[in-house]
């Protein structure tokens, strides 16, 4: 709801606290909001999307590395720095609850006195670990794969929020008897990740804002994941070609990367091109180009796109680039008129000295 109301005030529907609307903060209108959902931000922009999208108006979405399913979010495939031999590349699928992985939990163990040597959502520090024993001796140790978990609050308790999957394994391997009080049953878990899993919300986004348009953003070695078929990238966009978007992309135009990075480089991916496991990491952008640079160009390229109603699958330059062209149509049906000369908004203001007015 929060995020909700941010956009409302962007509309200039709600004022802010103290009472002040967007237009006494601004000299000039507002004529489009996106969002630009980094990382696990994501999951936040597009759930609110899903349960609010009809009163929030958004027209486009940038996703930046997003850990699309639950599995990826806790971590439970493989993390930044250790791979899991127990994960089963290209096996990712997209269901009615989610993003499903296949992995083996055969070797799951549960060890309440152990402190973990994770890190992120695997809880570094953190007295009880849930983990697979990989060298199989039956206790916690530096080799052994230590599951991430999320925070969450159950009636005033503070949780670790597991995968549903893996808690799933935990009870058919009867590790939980009895289960510590301070990590979420399957039932709540699957209460929590209902509310905080992207995956699911595809549909539900488009049936609110179905012109809504998207880039999804992954490069080649991605900030926590370290699946080597990229499914958080992959699934993500086939959710919302699946879900029957008008347009999504697979990283931005180059024409926009290269102009924010200043050389050549960038991948060239156009919207709708066919994305599988097998090619995917060909498709990802490359490590020399910064992540800020990658995400401001996807929102510039969508914001321009917005703006012109231009939809063509892939662009020669950036729409503002100083000539006139006709644009194909967009997802309300018209096109439009690219102006020669336009000022390249917003990345052509030039910001005030910091106390200016």
């Amino acid at each position: 709801m929060a995020l909700r109301d941010v956009v409302r005030f962007l509309h200039g529907e709600l004022p802010a606290e103290g009472g002040c609307f967007i237009s006494d903060i601004l000299p000039y209108p507002v004529l489009q909001v996106g969002l630009i959902g980094s990382s696990n931000g994501g999951n936040t922009a597009m759930v609110a999307l899903g349960l609010f999208g009809a009163e929030m108006g958004v027209d486009w979405y940038v996703g930046w590395e997003n850990p699309a399913g639950v599995q990826f979010t806790t971590v439970d495939i493989g993390s930044r720095r250790k791979s899991l031999p127990g994960y089963v590349p290209c096996s990712c699928k997209l269901t009615p609850a989610g993003t499903e992985c296949n992995v083996d939990y055969t070797h799951l163990r549960w060890d309440g006195e152990a402190v973990s040597r994770g890190w992120g959502p695997q809880g570094r520090g953190t007295r009880g670990v849930l983990y697979h024993d990989l060298n199989g001796n039956g206790s916690y140790e530096e080799g052994d794969y230590v599951l991430g978990a999320s925070p969450g609050t159950f009636n005033g308790v503070e949780k670790r929020v597991y995968s549903t999957a893996a808690l799933e394994a935990v009870a058919e391997r009867g590790l939980r008897d009895p289960w510590p009080l301070e990590v979420a049953t399957l039932e709540e878990a699957q209460a929590y990740w209902a509310i905080c899993d992207i995956s699911r919300y595809y549909d539900e986004v488009l049936q609110a804002l179905p012109d809504l348009t998207a880039i999804v953003i992954g490069s080649q070695v991605d900030h926590v994941q370290v699946a080597p078929d990229h499914p958080h990238i992959l699934l993500q966009y086939w959710g919302w070609q699946e879900a029957g978007t008008y347009w999504v992309r697979l990283n931005p135009d180059s024409a926009y990367v290269e102009l924010l990075f200043g050389r050549p480089g960038a991948v060239d991916n156009p919207a709708g091109t066919p994305v599988d496991c097998r090619n995917i990491a060909g498709m990802l952008e490359p490590e020399a180009i910064p992540d800020r640079i990658t995400r401001a160009a996807a929102a510039l390229e969508l914001s321009d796109r917005t703006q012109y109603g231009s939809w063509a699958p892939d662009l020669s330059t950036v729409l503002t680039g100083g000539r006139e062209a006709q644009a194909p149509p967009g997802p309300g049906g018209q096109g439009g008129t690219v102006p020669a000369n336009t000022l390249y908004l917003p990345h052509g203001v030039a910001r005030l000295p910091e106390g200016a007015h």
